[in-house]
């Protein structure tokens, strides 16, 4: 008997289920509305597990998910999860249980940030090792498989839009590089930390050198620009390409991100339960979780237009006792997130169409998050809190980013060298 996937559904199911109920996959959109986020397990055989497997949880909410795993149980690619105590750890079984580690039941990241970790588990050190006949994680206790498995990270799209159908050997870009080289150095110190390696040669700069990554200056709209933006908007309803109440929702989500800085993956799954006043009692600041990792909270002040657009929305839907203003509640927010991501880079597109000018730099909905950082800091905004309110682990990265446009420095350095060569004017007179 194949795999099959399907959810197991909780007491506390959203949407209602009986408890321990199935329901399979979605196929309409009924079935999709009628969707919650229960575990998703499954039943049946593999080549690895002759043994029938019976309601086994695959410790995700996310069908995509599920659907991936289900494909390398079934191929005999990711055995079960391992006994921490188990001598000669398979290299898919540490997949598994890191994986496991890093989802709903443990860490609970995102669906997004769970993908990039499938990529560099599932797509990158597993065909190595398969390639080389590697077996057991132990093998990983060589510094130089080690580096040579990080050496054979190569870009996995790299045709992506190409209409050439040969295929290219690209190597990454220095970003990725260094991103997938902290992910790789997470699972390698994961291994180690359960005993199943002796060493984390990942971690080691002799074994890998970390690329060497300049932090890119950001850049957002200028007044003009914005002005644009706005009145696209109003042309967008006045041609009848979208009715008022829909104008209504775009404009208040843009204003949500200009005037907080908020990524429109938080803007987009906002509630009114982050609608809070301010510290100091008069109007609303957002409340979000500036660092995710550390369970940072930050309010970050809104104008009182925003609150106003905000309250003059229909709620879109509920869940858990949230409403959402831009979000139904049902379905991945994922989806949700692109499909506002999409109306957004429209609305940006629309903006640089005659008779409006093109923009000076490529816009995309970051740049209102970007505008909003470097207004908030030429306006004499305290860096330590624009750089909490824009979720930066330390100040360094504001500065790198945006340290190039604050022109209150710039003017306030302009007038300190004019002040210095004053005085070295006046004691050599």
């Amino acid at each position: 008997m194949a795999l099959i996937i399907y959810r197991r559904h909780a007491r506390s199911c959203s949407k209602g289920y009986e408890q321990n109920a199935r329901t399979f996959p979605p196929r309409t959109s009924k079935e999709i509305k009628a969707d919650c986020e229960c575990p998703i397990v499954c039943s049946g055989t593999t080549p690895s597990q002759p043994k029938a497997l019976r309601h086994l949880s695959l410790d995700t909410s996310n069908w995509d998910v599920a659907r991936s795993l289900i494909k390398r149980l079934q191929s005999g690619k990711l055995a079960a999860d391992p006994d921490p105590q188990e001598k000669g750890v398979t290299v898919d079984q540490a997949i598994a249980r890191y994986l496991k580690k890093k989802g709903p039941s443990g860490e609970n990241i995102s669906n997004a940030t769970l993908r990039k970790h499938q990529v560099m588990l599932l797509d990158r050190i597993a065909p190595f090792c398969k390639d080389r006949g590697i077996q057991l994680i132990s093998a990983f206790d060589d510094a130089a498989v080690v580096e040579e498995c990080f050496l054979s990270f190569k870009n996995l799209n790299a045709n992506h839009n190409k209409r050439s159908d040969t295929l290219m050997d690209k190597p990454l870009g220095d970003r990725t590089r260094a991103k997938e080289l902290d992910r790789y150095r997470s699972f390698v110190r994961y291994c180690k930390e359960l005993g199943w390696l002796k060493h984390a040669h990942a971690t080691n700069k002799n074994v890998i050198k970390p690329p060497s990554v300049k932090p890119s200056p950001k850049y957002g709209l200028e007044p003009l620009e914005e002005l644009q933006i706005w009145d696209a908007l109003e042309l967008v309803t006045n041609r009848g390409q979208m009715d008022q109440y829909n104008s209504k929702e775009l404009r208040a989500l843009v204003m949500v991100m200009r005037y907080t800085g908020l990524r429109i993956s938080d803007a987009v799954v906002l509630n009114h339960a982050q609608l809070v006043p301010r510290e100091s009692g008069h109007g609303y600041a957002i409340k979000i979780m500036s660092m995710q990792k550390t369970d940072d909270w930050v309010r970050i002040p809104i104008t009182l237009e925003t609150a106003q657009a905000l309250h003059t929305l229909k709620f879109k839907g509920e869940k858990n006792g949230h409403k959402f203003w831009f979000y139904t509640g049902n379905g991945e927010r994922d989806t949700a997130i692109t499909n506002w991501r999409e109306r957004v880079d429209k609305l940006l597109k629309l903006a640089q169409r005659p008779p409006y000018k093109p923009f000076l730099h490529h816009a995309t909905p970051q740049t209102l998050r970007h505008t909003f950082a470097i207004s908030a800091l030429n306006n004499g905004a305290d860096i330590k809190m624009v750089s909490r309110w824009l979720g930066h682990s330390n100040t360094k990265i504001t500065e790198a980013h945006y340290s190039h446009a604050i022109r209150a420095t710039h003017i306030a350095s302009e007038q300190a060298y004019d002040q210095m060569m004053a005085r070295q004017q006046l004691f050599s007179s």
